[in-house]
């Protein structure tokens, strides 16, 4: 089995190198990667059009007439861009697909982070580079990815102006080399304070600390250098890197949190003997104080550096979990992530992709529906604004769009709405629907019986990754047939609250609240919990989530920008312990400004005005009637 850490691309089109671990040793393997596309013609197949007829599901329901699947290299594709131009012209052409779909992503989709290669391909030198055609996946229940522990360094760099600091930490080795940039010479770290910082940080995340080699307790070797310029620090980087790599026994991965990490790979060509696996760069550790910065940036750095090996686990795991190299999981790994799962289920049922990358699906090159996809999420909101002198509950929902997904909707949950029950208008889209049916309950699957965490984040987030442009299949048609669904579940959720006594005062796709008709605190929450449980005993809402996270004593509400009220507080004992007064009005900020505080002034007298259950020798009464 191949363990395939990082795939990168090359110099030449279509080509990439692949950092492979094979029978526990490193090799960067040239793989060559071709364009695949998919040509939909009327007219019958001739010389013109080189390649094979298969039978595949168009997105949208376009018919498919004589679907012929071409593959050429990536240079020749390039070549004759202009001569595919003008097929699609062709009136005998009814389009063109996938052609927009990477060469990285098509290689992901097919092969994942584990392959085997064919007996031919093991006798051949690697150096020679592979095809694509010539790997297979392995599943990573077959062979687990990278069960076994694999060696890494981690590389830290913040920056603020002319002042910064690098960290180079090998935990095999327990060394740390600290190089602090500063154009004024002025020192205030030594390997001493840089080892108490790293004792507490490790103390402080609860991670374990490494132990040398013939060594029985924790000791890590720190080195601390000041130079001028950050040109200075990569050199010294640059030896200590190139230093482990010739002392280095087996695999090993770079772990990479750069502000700019091209700038730095670009300065320390060391990094180029390994696979590079990027954290995003935290915005707030280049913010530093004017004074004393130096112990901040490094008690930074160790924090980092502490955690590195927990982070880097993770990241395995999730590669495990989506089959995906470690080294080109992205930062939105959850979009991502959905995305591969979405794009290996169409293929499965031998469905063609609209990947793109602009949020506009490539559907063969018809730009004729690109116009409805103006105005693409439409989220209903219920608004009943009053004064509400009841106990009300603001419910946090969760997993709507899951529901919506797995929910089958039966001739008797019929709400009287054309509006939520027609589905009609998105059924071109019902195969792509069906497969992603498929895949969430691939995912409930993962969570529920396995306990899988990447599972359940991926079911937290299929709403945002649905609206989300940044999707690589992005599909504002079946965007609204989910949406569709997600009505009228919310529909029939709001329906249940009104059955069980509550008055709907809001509710959109992430939250409702409810007046529950109790004078009570206790009493309230009481029917809450009482509410919640059946709604979770009943099969058509049990997988949506329904969090309370406020009570109100009172509540005036004009919509989800404009409220105010008495809110509950978790200590609150007796009816004289202290309450938080709570109003946000936006509508103040279209005042001139010289009567905002007026008006924000008023506001608070009339929430307490309103629902005066606070004693009129109060603190809050008496200092809103005295302005001073």
């Amino acid at each position: 089995m191949e363990f395939i850490i990082q795939l990168v691309p090359s110099s030449q089109n279509g080509q990439f190198f692949a950092w492979v671990v094979v029978d526990g040793t490193m090799h960067k393997v040239l793989i060559n990667v071709p364009r695949v596309f998919y040509l939909n013609s009327k007219a019958p197949v001739t010389e013109e059009f080189p390649g094979r007829l298969v039978n595949k599901i168009l997105p949208h329901g376009h018919n498919p007439y004589n679907l012929i699947e071409v593959v050429i290299d990536e240079d020749q594709f390039r070549t004759e861009s202009r001569k595919l131009a003008a097929h699609l012209a062709d009136p005998e052409v009814e389009g063109i697909y996938e052609t927009k779909v990477g060469l990285d992503f098509n290689f992901i989709l097919q092969i994942g982070c584990v392959c085997k290669v064919g007996k031919s391909v093991k006798k051949r030198n690697a150096q020679d580079g592979w095809s694509l055609s010539e790997l297979h996946m392995k599943t990573t229940t077959e062979c687990s990815y990278l069960a076994s522990s694999i060696s890494f360094f981690y590389l830290y760099h913040s920056i603020s102006d002319q002042r910064g600091i690098y960290l180079v930490y090998f935990p095999s080795r327990s060394t740390i080399h600290a190089v602090m940039v500063t154009p004024v010479q002025n020192k205030e770290l030594s390997p001493h304070i840089l080892e108490k910082q790293f004792r507490e940080a490790c103390h402080a995340l609860s991670v374990k600390p490494p132990v040398p080699r013939y060594a029985f307790t924790f000791k890590v070797l720190l080195c601390v250098d000041y130079v001028g310029i950050a040109k200075d620090a990569q050199k010294v980087l640059q030896r200590a890197i190139s230093e482990f790599r010739s002392q280095l026994h087996g695999p090993a991965i770079a772990v990479v949190e750069c502000p700019n990490v091209a700038s730095v790979k670009s300065g320390i060509r060391a990094l180029d003997d390994f696979p590079c696996v990027n954290i995003h760069s935290n915005a707030r550790d280049s913010q530093y104080p004017a004074l004393g910065w130096q112990i901040v940036a490094a008690k930074i750095g160790m924090r980092r550096c502490a955690t590195s090996s927990r982070w880097l686990n993770e990241k395995i795991s999730l590669s495990r979990y989506s089959h995906v190299p470690v080294g080109n999981i992205e930062l939105d790994w959850r979009i991502q992530t959905a995305d591969i799962f979405f794009a290996r289920v169409l293929r499965d049922q031998k469905q063609m992709l609209w990947v793109s990358d602009n949020g506009i699906p490539d559907l063969g090159g018809d730009n004729e529906e690109e116009t409805c996809y103006f105005d693409e999420v439409n989220q209903p909101v219920v608004i009943c604004d009053g004064a509400y002198r009841k106990v009300t509950v603001e419910l946090k929902i969760h997993k709507l769009a899951v529901t919506a997904l797995l929910v089958e909707f039966d001739e008797d949950l019929t709400l009287g709405s054309d509006e939520l029950s027609d589905l009609d208008e998105a059924t071109p889209c019902v195969h792509a629907f069906r497969a992603l049916r498929a895949l969430i309950q691939r995912c409930v699957a993962d969570a529920m019986l396995s306990g899988n965490i990447f599972a359940d984040e991926l079911l937290q987030h299929v709403y945002r990754w649905f609206c989300s442009p940044r999707s690589k299949l992005h599909d504002p048609a079946l965007l609204r047939m989910l949406q569709k669904a997600m009505n009228k579940v919310l529909a029939l959720l709001l329906r249940e609250f009104r059955n069980s006594g509550s008055t709907i005062i809001f509710a959109n796709y992430s939250k409702v609240i409810l007046d529950t008709g109790k004078a009570d605190l206790n009493a309230a929450q009481t029917y809450c919990d009482s509410l919640l449980e059946t709604l979770q005993k009943s099969t058509l809402f049990e997988w949506i989530d329904l969090e309370p996270t406020q009570f109100w004593h009172s509540l005036l509400f004009m919509d989800q920008y404009n409220y105010g009220g008495i809110q509950s507080r978790p200590d609150q004992t007796s009816d004289d312990s202290p309450v938080d007064i709570v109003s946000r009005w936006n509508i103040a900020d279209s005042l001139p400004k010289e009567t905002q505080v007026i008006d924000n002034f008023f506001y608070h007298q009339h929430t307490i005005i309103c629902f005066s259950p606070i004693p009129l020798d109060h603190p809050w009464e008496l200092a809103c009637n005295n302005p001073t």
